[in-house]
């Protein structure tokens, strides 16, 4: 009796044993992985620090028009201007897509287009396109979104150029064609998630 009951009680601590020694590992585990996604995020956090560093659109300029909360309206530089009135506006945040900005910066962003087509609109021009590229975030560029006045009778070219233009290319636009029609309920920030790469045109 005494000896069963001395192997039935190795057996049990046996067993704890191992349990423990499982969870141990499960604990290293999750250790090991929360040490892996620090370390990511340090590395990025360095990186956004080094792309704010080198960043123009980051610095106040001698061509700056208007600088709000969110926004910063600024005259394209002159070897990139399409045109006298040509202008950029630039979110003061470093980030890649205006799809990362909250409903204040929206809001702002629209009060200021509104300005710079009544601008453009005093000058002459039939309308004003409102162009922007969210392209290669894994470099952390700073997202411009061009505003460039458009020529009187050019309007309805402009926007048969802006829907064709993607599908003529013959590069990833042409396996992914994927073009979003973009309307008053449905804008562009409600057609695309945050961490999507795109090409927009107003």
């Amino acid at each position: 009796m005494v000896a069963s009951k001395a192997v039935n009680g190795a057996s049990g601590a046996d067993e704890e044993e191992e349990e423990d020694f499982r969870l141990y590992e499960q604990q290293g585990d999750q250790v090991a992985a929360a040490r892996r996604q620090i370390t990511r995020a340090l590395k990025d956090e360095q990186r956004y620090e080094r792309a704010v560093q080198r960043c123009a659109c980051c610095k106040p300029s001698p061509h700056d028009l208007h600088v709000g909360t969110y926004f910063t309206l600024r005259l394209k530089a002159q070897s990139l201007r399409l045109a006298p009135s040509h202008c950029e506006l630039l979110p003061r945040a470093h980030v890649e897509s205006t799809l990362r900005l909250d409903d204040d910066a929206h809001r702002e962003l629209a009060s200021i287009k509104s300005a710079v087509r009544a601008m453009h609109a005093a000058e002459g021009s039939g309308a004003t396109c409102f162009a922007e590229s969210a392209v290669e975030f894994s470099s952390m560029p700073h997202v411009c979104v061009d505003c460039v006045p458009v020529e009187r009778g050019m309007e309805a070219e402009i926007r048969y150029s802006n829907r064709t233009a993607p599908t003529d290319i013959n590069t990833e636009w042409a396996q992914n064609n994927k073009i979003h029609e973009l309307v008053a309920d449905r804008p562009l920030r409600r057609a695309l998630p945050h961490h999507v790469e795109y090409v927009s045109c107003e």
